[in-house]
């Protein structure tokens, strides 16, 4: 099955594993000596060389080897390991997520993929992209937001609390919006991250996509309200020392329960930041 962030989760960067909640995925490409393979290969969705879109698919292509043999695929960004995946799609962050540029900086990266094989060998790819920096929000979104989750709202949603989200969803979640994404801090402590894409463009017009769980391999940090699936979209008003999300779809009940709904302006921020 492929990994799954587990909330409030920090991904452990290392040069053979990946932790998610306690629990260890092992990159076993990276386990003692293996033969390079001559009767099969593996191909990244990414192009060799070249500029990186914001939000970028990142998929691993395996040729001539049955998935059935396939033992791990490691996902790579600057030598350090960002992913592993276990079963095909071969998807960096599981089915439904992106490779999120903006969590880089802005500068020339490796992204590199290793695929090992239940016979010991092994074949791998990487890739050259060119990382621009991220585009600021509007002054208006920037900064400290805060909200308290009723308890109502959680139920109103049917939102459970499990293993899989915040121990405590009812309570007061501190939100930040930059240009990174959407970062929470739950009222246990937690922290939380969300893509967050704007419809058109930098001038944030129409709804709010609100995303999975983005990995930042350069801090180590991950988090996930819900686990890997499809999006969020959300109309949002920004007005008074306020901001107001109102949910148009969202499959998540966590991610709706603690989003939808006014958050209250704490402290103002940089946008360049």
């Amino acid at each position: 099955m492929p990994s799954m962030i587990r909330a409030g989760a920090v991904v452990a960067l290392a040069a053979s594993a990946v932790t998610f909640g306690g629990c260890t995925f092992m990159d076993k490409s990276d386990e003692g000596p293996t033969r390079v393979a001559t009767h099969w290969g593996v191909r990244s969705s990414l192009p060799e060389e070249g500029t990186l879109p914001a939000r970028a698919p990142w998929t691993a292509e395996i040729r001539g080897l049955p998935a059935a043999r396939v033992s791990t695929v490691g996902f790579y960004i600057d030598g350090r390991l960002a992913w592993v995946q276990s079963a095909a799609p071969y998807v960096f962050g599981g089915t439904g997520n992106v490779l999120d540029t903006t969590m880089l900086s802005a500068k020339t990266h490796t992204f590199a993929i290793k695929v090992a094989a239940a016979d010991g060998t092994s074949a791998s790819t990487q890739s050259i992209g060119l990382v621009g920096a991220a585009p600021a929000p509007p002054k208006h979104l920037a900064g400290v937001l805060r909200r308290a989750v009723p308890k109502a709202s959680v139920e109103r949603t049917g939102a459970t609390v499990s293993s899989e989200f915040p121990r405590l969803l009812a309570g007061v979640w501190q939100a930040e919006i930059d240009r990174h994404g959407l970062h929470l801090r739950a009222p246990d402590g937690h922290r939380y991250g969300l893509r967050l894409t704007a419809h058109g463009g930098p001038r944030f017009r129409g709804p709010l996509t609100v995303g999975g769980a983005f990995v930042n391999p350069e801090t180590g940090e991950t988090a996930a309200i819900c686990p890997p699936g499809p999006a969020g979209r959300y109309r949002w008003r920004a007005k008074g020392g306020k901001l107001r999300l109102r949910v148009v779809e969202d499959p998540c009940a966590a991610r709706r329960a603690v989003l939808e709904g006014s958050f209250d302006r704490v402290s103002a921020a940089d946008a360049s930041a």
